[in-house]
């Protein structure tokens, strides 16, 4: 009895967007136990997710989006799109969330269970640029999306595989089941999985792709050449986009898995890498000056620091100088 209440307290808290990261994991662990447990979840979890209601510290914006994301369910092979809005900007939404879920039910849940189901039509979450967010799957797996990333995710019953397109950063912690494979698409390659926790970056800008293990195996499909490699925990498969070929490489895994816990690391990264990561991770747009020779390497993490402080730490060792005009930041050659 004592465990159905906790299972209980976690489903409120993670449909209340209150879970916390330790109770999201115990949240996936009860699900990964029990099928009746994971019974009542998917029934939960399917109709927030069409009603435009996500987890942990975002809300789906069900008025505005309720007309459209109809058309976008009646027309076949369109993916619902699930957009996603900060909760600080819809507080007066939490007080009446308890209605908005009852007029879903009523108007989408059988939709969703009976129609969605059979058809193996797609529902698409987005992570707003400059944040991050995360969602539970129907089956159970757990999945963190980074600043401007899109996750599109269908059962395939037919081939009994669970496939999920990925366009940018996600974080997977997959629930195990030997009879449906996991496999997240990217534009240039596949990963297939049966159970494990791993990283992919894939944002369609970048030259350089990675995907990171952190446990379990997966296999790394190179969509334009056929070739297919094993990936082992602690490594790192690496597609690069203009010789289309994939590397594997020894790697200190938490570097590249740290943005889950909201840190940013860089071990010896180059002046490029630190840039780009930072338009993403506080939502601008960094300018240079041509005259930049990008030959510094940088080592440090960042947290809590806003984007000046950190432009200052770079200004010490680096010949820059910067300005900031709200959501742009130019940055120029110092000569000193």
């Amino acid at each position: 009895m004592e465990r159905e209440n906790n299972f209980d307290l976690l489903l409120t808290r993670y449909f209340e967007k209150e879970v916390s990261d330790e109770e999201l994991f115990q949240l996936q662990r009860q699900l990964k136990e029990s099928k009746e447990n994971r019974k009542r979840f998917d029934e939960l979890n399917e109709i927030y997710q069409l009603a435009d209601i996500t987890s942990k510290g975002w809300l789906y914006d069900v008025d505005s989006n309720w007309n459209q994301m109809k058309a976008r369910i009646q027309k076949d092979g369109v993916a619902p799109i699930i957009k996603m809005v900060t909760h600080e900007t819809l507080i007066f939404w939490k007080s009446t969330a308890v209605i908005a879920l009852l007029l879903a039910t009523t108007f989408m849940g059988l939709f969703f269970i009976d129609g969605l189901a059979k058809d193996d039509r797609m529902v698409k979450f987005v992570a707003p640029k400059g944040e991050k967010s995360n969602v539970i799957l129907a089956d159970g797996t757990l999945v963190w999306l980074n600043s401007g990333s899109e996750l599109s995710y269908y059962l395939d019953k037919k081939n009994n595989i669970r496939k999920v397109d990925l366009k940018g950063e996600g974080y997977f912690d997959v629930s195990k089941d030997r009879e449906h494979p996991f496999v997240v698409h990217t534009e240039n390659f596949d990963i297939k999985v049966l159970g494990t926790q791993f990283n992919v970056s894939a944002y369609e800008d970048d030259i350089i792709k990675e995907t990171t293990l952190r446990e379990g195996s997966i296999t790394i499909l190179n969509n334009n050449t056929g070739k297919e490699l094993m990936v082992r925990p602690g490594e790192q498969a690496i597609f690069n986009q203009n010789t289309n070929t994939i590397k594997i490489e020894k790697v200190r895994v938490g570097n590249y898995m740290s943005w889950i816990e909201s840190k940013l690391r860089f071990d010896n990264s180059s002046f490029s890498e630190v840039v780009k990561k930072l338009e993403r991770w506080y939502d601008v747009k960094i300018s240079l000056d041509d005259e930049l020779l990008y030959k510094e390497r940088y080592t440090m993490s960042v947290k809590t620091e806003s984007l000046r402080e950190v432009l200052e730490l770079i200004r010490i060792t680096t010949p820059i100088t910067y300005r900031i005009e709200e959501e742009n930041v130019f940055i120029t050659y110092s000569k000193k």
